[in-house]
């Protein structure tokens, strides 16, 4: 969420903020954008997978500990 307004009344201050977007969404309503770079975008979001995106880097940091615990076995 972002700010959209702040004002000060008296000691109290009152903050508006816009509705929650994932950051592609936002670039979209700015509209600066050319239509290429949108099109690219819109394909990048649309395979672009969160959950098996986590799951990679989580399987990738176990690999990274096992290979540095392993070196660390083989060291001492």
């Amino acid at each position: 969420m972002h700010l959209i307004e702040k004002t000060v009344e008296g000691d109290k201050v009152h903050r508006k903020w816009d509705d929650a977007q994932a950051p592609y969404q936002r670039l979209l309503t700015t509209k600066v954008l050319s239509p290429h770079q949108q099109a690219r975008l819109q394909a990048l979001y649309e395979q672009t997978n969160p959950l098996r995106l986590r799951q990679e880097i989580y399987s990738a940091l176990a690999a990274l500990w096992e290979a540095a615990l392993a070196a660390i076995g083989t060291a001492a």
